[in-house]
């Protein structure tokens, strides 16, 4: 390769890497500031459990990074009947590299370190948590995550169960 080809790649490579950095970084800064706020799930059902069959969940989002989230359990399938479980959480969040879903989809690589972590007085152990995320409108939609596979990223995302802004 001649010494000019050379450079104008070298040029081109250098000139692509600063053109693309700041909109990799502008790309998380900008959902994670359409993250914040608070965003409640729908009303699922987890089966029988000694607190309730029905949960709904809560998370917060805020400035820094900061997140926190509480699972309520009801009794009935309408998510009216509290009973006496509450799960709460707090810790941070950060906000990865965008990918493409198979449906064509742009989601967010996120991550969270839960470290304060409580199912009504039970201390429970610090996480993290690997997801993806893809808000649209006033709606989040997260990867599907199992207690299986709380460390392992989701490849897609799971429109079962979205969170709406409140």
């Amino acid at each position: 390769m001649e010494q000019s080809t050379y450079r104008s790649v070298s040029l081109l490579w250098l000139f692509s890497l600063l053109v693309c950095l700041p909109y990799t970084a502008h790309a998380a800064d900008t959902i994670s500031k359409t993250l914040i706020g608070t965003w409640k799930g729908k009303c699922i059902d987890i089966g029988a459990t000694p607190d309730g069959r029905y949960i709904v969940s809560i998370a917060t989002y805020k400035q820094g990074n900061q997140y926190q989230d509480q699972t309520l359990y009801y009794k009935d399938a309408n998510c009216k009947t509290r009973s006496s479980g509450i799960k709460k959480s707090k810790g941070t969040f950060k906000i990865g590299k965008e990918v493409k879903m198979a449906d064509g989809k742009n989601a967010y690589q996120i991550d969270y370190i839960i470290t304060s972590n409580y199912y009504k007085t039970l201390r429970l152990p610090s996480v993290r948590i690997k997801n993806i995320i893809h808000i649209e409108k006033d709606t989040l939609t997260m990867g599907k995550l199992t207690p299986s596979t709380l460390k392992k990223r989701p490849g897609a995302l799971d429109p079962s169960n979205p969170a709406t802004r409140q």
